[in-house]
Order: structure tokens, then sequence, then C-alpha cells
């Protein structure tokens, strides 16, 4: 059920909430593809991803969900009882950092290739690197 604000994605029908205050501009917006121009192997990629953000499969159907849910549990018994503070922003700056220095790495140091595969424009990969202080 969509909400007012919501964006819903045109091709999946998946719906997206309005952002929260304080995320950054850097968000890219959603644009889509002709699919003329995207290879085969690229579709069936991004529509395995569709698949799992839409959550089909189930809870199982991704390890890097549960991996996520492990460190957060390690990380709130760490607190022994405190509230963390901005945790969104320390998790989604963890992982964002963790995925920008692997698909560099993947790419043999490639921007072009990388923002390609991130789904991200180039000048806006080359702005989050350049906040994550990862040399390029």
């Amino acid at each position: 059920m969509t909400q007012q604000g919501d964006r819903v994605d045109p091709g999946t029908g998946a719906v997206e909430p309005p952002l929260a205050d304080g995320v950054s501009s850097l968000v890219p917006t959603w644009t889509p593809t002709p699919a003329a121009t995207v290879d085969p192997s690229t579709r069936k990629a991004c529509r395995m991803n569709r698949n799992r953000l839409n959550g089909c499969g189930g809870p199982a159907a991704t390890p890097l969900k549960r991996c996520v849910s492990e460190e957060l549990a390690r990380y709130f018994d760490a607190l022994e009882g405190e509230q963390p503070c901005d945790l969104h922003k320390m998790v989604i700056g963890e992982t964002e950092q963790a995925l920008l220095q692997f698909v560099l790495e993947h790419t043999d140091g490639n921007q072009s290739r990388a923002a390609q595969l991130l789904g991200l424009n180039r000048g806006t990969l080359r702005k989050k690197l350049n906040y994550y202080g990862i040399d390029r």
C-alpha cells in the first residue's frame, strides 16, 4: 500500500518510501534504462536484485541481510543496554564504504565500470569516494 510521498518503480512496481531527514543528496534517483541498451546478463542480474529487494524468496534468500542482522545483534550486545546514536548513518556508511571498495577492486579501479555496476552516475561515485576518503 502506497502512502503520500512514496515513489513507485514503474518497471517492478516496488514502492520506495520518502527519504528520511538528513539523507544525503548523493542518493541517486531511479532512472529507467531502455532495455535495448542493457546486455542480457545485466538484465538478469537486475531482475535477481529486484527479487531480493522486494522480498521474494523469504528471509533466507539473502545471506547479506542475515550477515548484517548478526553484526547488528553483536553491536547491540556490546552496547550493554546503552542506546546507539545515529545507527542508520553508521550502518549505511559502513556498508557503503565496503561496497564501494569491493566494486572498485573488482573493476581494477575503473570508475566508469564501477559506477555502471553500482547503478550510479560516475560523478556521484566520485563524490562518494571523496566523501569516504577512498583512494581512486
